[in-house]
């Protein structure tokens, strides 16, 4: 006689072996990464032996690191123009607004959180720059430019 396994145990079997399996796939991964640190770091180190050996005295401290290109806005690929694309949808035929009307509706439409000052600039400029974008591609109409004085005003192409 077999003793029937209760479907309770065989739930917690299965996750037990799923997290297994993914434990082994994470260390697999970080034995990797060691290896790929480690060759990236001997290549690091001989490529500034040969920068200092060179006959134009420099020393690898004094290269610079490479700025990392960064998003300004953790919005999903294409958010921006799909928002300045609705909020457009909603003004009356021929009206235009400014860049400050396109960035607040973006701003409440996105679920934009962070509202801290440098992250605020940044993705104002991010609203201000995909309008300028828009409107060299022709997809957009500037109706009036921008100044010191006065905010730039866009509206749908004719």
């Amino acid at each position: 006689m077999t003793i029937r396994t209760p479907s309770s145990l065989k739930w917690l079997i299965d996750k037990y072996q799923k997290q297994c399996q993914q434990l082994t796939a994470v260390e697999d991964s970080i034995a990797e990464l060691t290896v790929k640190r480690e060759v990236l770091r001997d290549c690091i180190n001989s490529l500034a032996k040969v920068i200092e050996i060179h006959e134009v005295p420099i020393s690898a401290v004094d290269i610079p690191p490479l700025r990392k290109n960064t998003k300004r806005t953790n919005l999903a690929y294409g958010l921006v123009t799909k928002l300045i694309y609705k909020y457009l949808g909603l003004l009356p035929v021929d009206q235009d607004a400014s860049v400050s009307e396109f960035f607040y509706f973006i701003l409440e439409q996105s679920g934009w959180h962070n509202y801290d000052p440098e992250s605020i600039r940044l993705f104002r400029k991010a609203v201000r720059q995909r309008l300028q974008n828009m409107a060299y591609q022709g997809k957009l109409q500037r109706t009036q430019f921008g100044s010191h004085h006065s905010e730039a005003r866009y509206r749908a192409k004719k």
